[in-house]
């Protein structure tokens, strides 16, 4: 049985701004959203990004979320132990 779980996020991103040909590079700070997209934000929102991703059940009990926090700069904090809901995963037959 396939899952869909959330495979990382970037908690509490600033959105710098909207540009329909936009190409961003990692380590940047710059939040950019695209398209149609661009017409749901303004610059300075707070914003989750999130990634989600299909697994088997056995790796879905197994799997370990990625998240990043960032501070108001769009820059890396220490990374830090959160406990998703998913670690509390039940196995389904």
């Amino acid at each position: 049985m396939q899952r869909i779980m959330l495979k990382g996020k970037i908690h509490r991103a600033t959105v710098t701004g909207a540009d329909l040909h936009y190409e961003g590079q990692r380590g940047s700070g710059v939040i950019c959203l695209n398209g149609a997209a661009a017409r749901m934000v303004a610059p300075k929102d707070l914003v989750i990004i999130a990634s989600f991703v299909n697994m088997e059940n056995e790796a879905a009990i197994k799997h370990e979320l990625k998240l990043v926090f960032v501070d108001d700069q769009n820059h890396m904090l220490p990374t830090r132990q959160e406990e998703a809901g998913q670690a509390k995963l039940k196995v389904v037959h």
